[in-house]
């Protein structure tokens, strides 16, 4: 294995990546409308490219996701998943579980900035601090960055920007538990 540390924060910026590019085509669908979470009423104003897009397009907490190569020929494989929390300001944090084909497991923190346009693009950095305990063989801090594309009020895809890897990831927007609200635990 390379580092798990890369790996981890490669597979946490890729799951970023695939979310945003499945918010692409979804935006169209929700013009206009407006969505309650946890009881807080949230405009949906994306309109497909017209430019309202802004950070509070970005705020809740996210399940992340992500998988890809971590290096160049020859390198780990890695998955992960977890859990990111946006401001809605440009700021995150959160927790992941990292884990490569070389063996090695690496849960961990995250925290970091992110941006976004009026199209629904912008980027993401995060840094990775690999926890104390529950680690298997080597992880190690450290930074990556990605391009994120907004899809929908509840979903933004995630592609590693870093040279020499491809990770690509998810970011689908954690909903109500069933029941907390007399609801199905959905959130549109």
């Amino acid at each position: 294995m390379r580092t798990m540390g890369r790996s981890s924060l490669a597979l946490l910026l890729g799951f970023i990546g695939i979310v945003a590019l499945a918010s692409v085509g979804a935006a169209d669908g929700h013009k206009g409308k407006s969505h309650s979470h946890h009881g807080d009423a949230h405009p949906w104003d994306g309109d497909g490219g017209g430019g309202s897009f802004g950070l509070g397009d970005f705020k809740g907490i996210y399940v992340e996701s992500f998988q890809g190569n971590i290096g160049g020929p020859g390198s780990d494989w890695a998955v992960g998943n977890g859990l990111l929390t946006s401001d809605g300001n440009g700021n995150v944090t959160g927790n992941v579980v990292i884990n490569d084909s070389a063996g090695n497991l690496c849960p961990g923190s995250l925290s970091g900035t992110y941006t976004v346009n009026g199209d629904g693009t912008g980027g993401l950095t995060v840094s990775f601090t690999p926890a104390a305990t529950g680690t298997v063989g080597t992880c190690t801090p450290l930074t990556e960055t990605a391009a994120i594309i907004i899809v929908s009020h509840h979903r933004i895809s995630v592609a590693q920007t870093n040279t020499g890897m491809a990770v690509l990831g998810n970011l689908v927007r954690q909903g109500e538990p069933e029941g907390a609200d007399g609801g199905d635990g959905g959130d549109d």
